[in-house]
């Protein structure tokens, strides 16, 4: 164990009572957490990667004002990217057994969209804190930064950089589609399924793991959620009952045939936020890690 694992344990002890009982969770490039148990129960302390520090605050505000929603926050500590959570309950996928379930997923994804709604008046605060900012009007100039400076790209020839630069009309006329919609940007997950999901004693769903999210069109968190259903058999009859059921909270805004073509537009688009939290997670990762394919991979989707 390094100094900087010592330092985040020395930091929850401080948070919390009596000796702990250190199990680690995981260890990633772009993050560490460790399980932990003392005299005040189960908890969970999460370092964040350097690139992803923002995670801390942005869970912190969402906590603020959906206490429900997320988590339980405990303790946190920005600066270093360090937060303590208390223990929300076994995941989603462990109640389903990694087997899909319409009714659990459809609420799933409709409890997820009230948290978007409730967090739109953030936007602003948690860019300041610094959020990443990938709303549609932006998405063009994220996508000339992460070409010119992304390490994870070298498997991208230049053919395909080329064609996704070529691709500016296309970017600009999803930004005016989805804002013709009048649904305002909000806090995309970038990670959201069942693994990512905790079903507390009270029976309601509560969602943590935000390293991958950003401001953005919210339709955009709809891609892993999609992906994930189909790849453990959901059918496309069954894929738009989860559409639908999250577009449901948005309905007051727009007719939700106007949200069907909003979701299909934003769902192109979402490849993009996709790959940048990637890039972000190997901010600091060896260079050449096998875990940077996806970056490419995803704005090879886009083409």
């Amino acid at each position: 164990m390094g100094d900087d694992d010592e330092a985040v344990l020395d930091w929850a002890r401080e948070q919390l009572d009596g000796p702990l009982e250190v199990t680690p969770v995981k260890d990633r490039p772009w993050a560490r957490t460790w399980r932990l148990t003392s005299s005040d129960g189960v908890t969970y302390v999460k370092a964040a990667g350097v690139a992803t520090h923002y995670e801390v605050s942005l869970i912190a505000q969402l906590h603020r004002v959906a206490p429900t929603m997320v988590a339980p926050v405990l303790a946190i500590r920005p600066e270093s990217g360090w937060l303590l959570l208390a223990d929300a309950g076994s995941t989603l996928g462990d109640h389903l057994g990694g087997e899909f379930d319409l009714s659990a997923w459809t609420s799933m994804l409709a409890r997820f969209a009230q948290l978007q709604r409730i967090a739109e008046p953030l936007t602003a605060d948690l860019i300041t804190a610094g959020v990443p900012d990938e709303r549609p009007d932006r998405l063009l100039d994220v996508l000339k930064q992460l070409l010119t400076d992304s390490p994870n790209l070298t498997g991208l020839a230049q053919s395909e950089r080329r064609a996704l630069l070529d691709r500016s009309r296309r970017w600009s006329e999803a930004a005016v589609e989805l804002a013709q919609l009048a649904v305002p940007g909000s806090v995309q997950h970038g990670d959201l399924h069942p693994g990512n999901v905790a079903i507390a004693d009270d029976g309601l769903a509560r969602f943590f793991d935000f390293g991958d999210a950003s401001i953005a069109h919210p339709f955009t968190t709809m891609l892993v959620p999609l992906q994930v259903a189909r790849s453990l058999g959901a059918g496309e009859g069954q894929i738009a009952r989860l559409r639908d059921g999250y577009l449901e909270g948005f309905t007051d805004l727009a007719p939700l045939r106007h949200l069907r073509h909003g979701l299909d537009v934003a769902l192109w688009c979402a490849g993009l936020p996709k790959a940048t939290a990637w890039d972000r997670a190997l901010w600091t990762a060896p260079f050449g890690h096998p875990w940077g394919l996806p970056v490419g991979e995803y704005l090879r989707d886009l083409l």
